[in-house]
């Protein structure tokens, strides 16, 4: 479902599967673990679908981000999620980067380094 890696000196973290009602407080107590004033990127390349209970979670942390300091941004939106990104007009309260996901980086990390948090892998497949 959710998992953190460091890159670049920033943190990120890859959603994978649906963001939704049924997925959010697993990823809202995941992402309560990160330091508000860290650099964040949430990472949707692996999720396949999002809805307004999945963008009120990334909105709630891109809220906490600005009032300590921090950033957050929204990378590797696939057409079908970033359709409802626009259609929500969420696009216009988050950064939304086109910057692909770091696969060599996550092919070159230990298991350890790949699995810094681990939220409920596998519940909502």
């Amino acid at each position: 479902m959710a998992r953190i890696l460091d890159e670049d000196g920033r943190t990120v973290a890859f959603i994978s599967g649906p963001l939704d009602s049924y997925s959010v407080p697993t990823v809202r107590t995941l992402l309560r673990r990160i330091d508000r004033d860290r650099d964040l990127v949430i990472d949707l390349s692996e999720c396949t679908y999002v809805d307004t209970a999945g963008l009120w979670v990334l909105r709630e942390r891109a809220r906490d981000a600005e009032q300590s300091g921090g950033s957050m941004v929204v990378r590797c939106v696939s057409p079908r999620v970033r359709k409802v990104i626009a259609a929500t007009g969420f696009d216009r309260l988050v950064v939304i980067e086109d910057q692909p996901a770091a696969d060599a980086y996550r092919a070159s990390a230990t298991s350890e380094e790949r699995t810094l948090y681990k939220a409920s892998e596998g519940k909502s497949s």
